[in-house]
C-alpha cells in the first residue's frame, strides 16, 4: 500500500476488502468531526459541516454547504441539500436547546432541500420535546421546521 493512504485505507487494503462501496466519501473542503458517526456510503460535499455527536445513517448525501449539527441523526438514504442547516438550536425562548442530546431524528429516504431549516428539540418544564420526522418526507427549500 501506499505511505500515503490513511490507517482506514491500509486495513481494509491489507484484508482485501473493496471499500469502494462501503467508505463514506467526503470531499477535502468539508469539515467532519472525528466525534460524529457516518455510515456506509455516505457523501460529503464540498463546504459542508457535520459536528461531533451528529449520526448520519448509511446511504445519507449531504450537499455542498450544508451543516448537520450534533443533535442531529439522520435516517438511511435521505439527502440534505445545499444551505439546509439541520439541528439549528431552538429560536423559542420558552426552550432551552439542547447540543448534547439526540433530539433531532429525520427518518429514512427523507429529502431536506435547499436552504431548509430544522431546529433541533429542546427542554421544556415538562422534559425533553424532540422534534422528529418521519420516513419518506420531503421538506421544501426554504421551509421551517420548528420545535416543540
Amino acid at each position: 500500500p501506499s505511505e500515503a493512504r490513511s490507517n482506514f485505507e491500509t486495513a481494509v487494503y491489507v484484508a482485501g476488502i473493496d471499500d469502494s462501496t462501503t467508505k463514506p466519501d467526503v470531499h477535502p473542503t468539508a469539515r467532519v468531526s472525528s466525534g460524529a458517526v457516518l455510515g456506509k456510503r455516505v457523501v460529503i460535499g464540498p463546504y459542508s459541516v457535520v459536528e461531533s455527536g451528529a449520526v448520519l445513517h448509511d446511504g445519507v448525501h449531504v450537499l455542498p454547504h450544508a451543516i448537520v449539527r450534533s443533535c442531529a441523526e439522520i435516517g438511511k438514504d435521505s439527502q440534505i441539500f445545499s444551505f439546509a442547516d439541520v439541528g439549528r438550536p431552538a429560536r423559542d425562548r420558552r426552550l432551552s436547546s439542547s447540543t448534547t442530546s439526540s433530539l433531532l431524528r429525520i427518518g429514512e429516504r427523507c429529502h431536506i432541500r435547499e436552504y431548509a431549516v430544522i431546529e433541533n428539540g429542546a427542554t421544556n418544564d415538562s422534559g425533553e420535546v424532540p422534534t422528529i420526522i418521519a420516513d419518506d418526507c420531503l421538506i421544501m427549500a426554504s421551509a421551517t421546521v420548528r420545535s416543540g
